[in-house]
Order: structure tokens, then sequence, then C-alpha cells
């Protein structure tokens, strides 16, 4: 397993996903996401676009930031 954490970031988390879909892991991502509203709902558009191809759990945390690191 993969776990991907990402916080208002959607260019890395489609160029991650971009090259994983290229070489097709045998192991599941989780992409652990704790962005705005408007980033998190790119995320979720990247992640649509290749589910289909790989094997992807994603989950939102809309915590602040001391919260999420506990």
């Amino acid at each position: 397993t993969c776990v991907v954490p990402t916080h208002n970031r959607p260019h890395f988390l489609r160029r991650l996903l971009h090259f994983y879909t290229k070489f097709r892991p045998n192991f599941p991502l989780i992409i652990v996401d704790s962005s705005n509203p408007s980033n998190a709902a790119e995320n979720r558009a990247v992640i649509d676009c290749v589910k289909d191809r790989l094997e992807i759990s994603y989950q939102h945390y809309d915590l602040p930031f001391i919260e999420k690191c506990i």
C-alpha cells in the first residue's frame, strides 16, 4: 500500500497518478487529503479520471492542522 498525503496540491496528485497509470503498481493507493473544498474537488476529479486503471481509496479530512497531525 502506498499512502499519499496531499494538501492543496492537485497538480502534484495529477502528476503522481499519471506516473502510476503508466507503470501500474501491484498495490493500492490511499489518498489522504486535507485540502480546502475547491482543491479537494479538483483532487476528486483527478482520481475519477484514473480510478478505472488504479486501485485508489480517497479520504478527505477537514480538520485544523494540529488535529490532522495527531
